[in-house]
């Protein structure tokens, strides 16, 4: 098999050509700068931004969590882990540990949004690095904020629901966006019977039953 050979011309004997490569390079420097210099530079964070969960601390220092346990049910990572126990406080549950596998978290948010409560925000802060997994496991001092850091969230959260709570329904029911209402089930008058009381067998029901034929 034959090999095909190029030669080089005269700009490419005298490196002419590196001139192209360094053209591209000096017009890219003077140019305006797209990406982020980051460490230096911090991310831009808003109210809408979906960082890592958080625990709402009140003002008194005690947690808005009941350990209902809805957080851990809906977390699709299976990253959320809840000891609940008892508490003199007015709540009457409350939890011992609160652990949240940041490893595994996915910042869905679905926590934030299944919470009766209101004890458990997406933060702003998104940066979390370390050389072991085991410091990824946030326990609940860790997790704890106070409610005034996390007050923007709080308020866009609500501001997101209150749209909904707010939709008044038309007073037409044939305009609702559900449709109308459901016509009301037809009563069927069914005798009542108490299960534990068998009744004897009235007269009328043994005329049809067989004789029985003596030998």
């Amino acid at each position: 098999m034959a090999i095909q050979t190029r030669s080089l011309s005269w700009m490419e004997r005298v490196y002419l050509s590196l001139l192209k490569g360094l053209g591209i390079t000096f017009r890219t420097m003077f140019r305006k700068h797209i990406v982020r210099k980051y460490p230096e530079e911090p991310i831009p964070r808003s109210p809408i931004t979906r960082g890592q969960p958080r625990l709402a601390q009140n003002e008194d220092g005690t947690t808005r969590c009941v350990s209902c346990g809805l957080c851990e049910f809906v977390c699709p990572a299976y990253a959320i882990t809840i000891t609940g126990g008892e508490t003199e406080r007015f709540i009457e549950r409350e939890p011992k540990e609160f652990q949240i596998d940041m490893l595994r978290c996915i910042l869905c948010g679905f926590c934030e949004e299944v919470c009766p409560k209101e004890a458990i925000f997406m933060s702003d802060e998104l940066e979390f690095a370390g050389p072991t997994r085991a410091e990824h496991v946030l326990d609940k001092q860790a997790l704890l904020r106070p409610i005034s850091k996390l007050r923007q969230r709080i308020e866009f959260s609500n501001s997101i629901y209150n749209r909904w709570r707010r939709t008044a329904l038309p007073a037409d029911p044939a305009k609702n966006p559900a449709g109308p209402a459901a016509e009301p089930p037809v009563a069927i008058g069914v005798p009542h019977t108490d299960p534990t009381v068998r009744n004897a067998p009235s007269q009328d029901s043994n005329k049809n039953l067989p004789t029985r034929r003596e030998p």
